[in-house]
């Protein structure tokens, strides 16, 4: 007889768990993500919920990875909360720093649910709205293949970015038309025209997977097939995609490009903050 996952008695045949212990275990996640929430966004010392999470933990038989899952989920939803207005203040910055310091969350739960980026891109978009340009504050697990100027400063890079380009195609449309004459035995002799006209075909064509830098003066991408940077004096136009984003530059010749794997949030706000 297998045991329950979470108060260790048996549970029956072929079962991980009692149906109450999985109730009061979901219950307990909801609890301490909303507590957390809700004491990050109305301004209460992370000292003063901690009894109120622990005791969400010990009823709900919480783990620590849970917990600390939990915790991240709660500080997370106070930030999306946060940036509603588009910015993240000293204040609410200082506020989320104390939670991460004060309450058991795990480094590696700050690092995977992508709450630090996220505070980081925030951080960078404040600092530039008050005019000002931040030290970078990513680490990266190796050098940038890119060369930067002595006047600009890296803000932010991503990596696993697909480019992709317009590309235009021909094709043939139309119809075929003739008729089959017979030689000899078999053998069949075909007469006939083709009508059609070409076609233009515009589509987006992947241009391989590479890295994405984004400095205060020129968007950079790098890859085994190709590399170049755009300048932000020459972007005329963003569209911002729930997965990437695409620039289109000045230019009777120039076609729009796309980044798919970028935050458009993050880098459409740079732009806009840094263009002449």
């Amino acid at each position: 007889m297998a045991k329950c996952t979470y108060c260790g008695e048996g549970a029956g045949w072929f079962r991980s768990q009692h149906k109450e212990c999985a109730a009061a275990h979901k219950l307990a996640i909801d609890g301490i993500a909303t507590a957390v929430r809700n004491g990050l966004v109305n301004g209460i010392d992370a000292t003063a919920i901690r009894p109120e999470v622990e005791a969400h933990a010990t009823k709900g038989r919480v783990a620590t990875a849970a917990l600390s899952t939990a915790i991240g989920s709660g500080i997370a939803h106070a930030v999306q909360t946060f940036l509603e207005d588009h910015s993240l203040s000293v204040d609410e910055e200082r506020a989320i720093e104390r939670y991460l310091a004060d309450l058991p969350i795990e480094d590696a739960t700050v690092q995977t649910s992508g709450l630090a980026e996220t505070i980081v891109k925030a951080s960078v978009l404040r600092s530039l709205q008050e005019g000002t340009v931040p030290e970078p504050r990513i680490n990266l697990k190796s050098d940038l293949p890119f060369l930067f100027q002595k006047s600009e400063k890296l803000l932010f890079a991503f990596t696993d970015v697909e480019y992709l380009e317009q590309r235009t195609r021909t094709e043939f449309e139309g119809r075929s038309q003739g008729i089959s004459i017979r030689i000899t035995k078999g053998v069949y002799y075909r007469t006939g025209s083709f009508k059609g006209h070409p076609v233009q075909v515009t589509e987006l064509q992947s241009q391989g997977q590479g890295i994405v830098a984004v400095t205060t003066k020129h968007l950079y991408f790098g890859s085994a097939m190709t590399s170049f940077k755009i300048p932000f004096a020459k972007i005329v136009a963003i569209q911002s995609f729930s997965d990437g984003i695409q620039v289109q530059k000045n230019g009777i010749r120039s076609r729009p490009q796309v980044f798919k794997g970028v935050d458009a949030w993050f880098v459409s706000n740079v732009i806009s903050l840094l263009a002449p």
